[in-house]
């Protein structure tokens, strides 16, 4: 089961931000950079936000 990104943050102790949303996405789902990039773009929301 992948770790949620909040998770990621806790373990990384990381500020949520785009940069950090990328580097989950490539370090925990799989995506490569280039995808991971173009998801940040698109797809990335705040937790902060919900």
């Amino acid at each position: 089961m992948f770790e949620n990104y909040e998770e990621y943050l806790n373990r990384t102790n990381q500020e949520d931000n785009r940069t950090a949303w990328k580097w989950w996405k490539i370090e925990v789902c799989g995506m490569s950079e280039k995808e991971a990039i173009k998801a940040s773009i698109t797809e990335y929301k705040s937790i902060n936000f919900k």
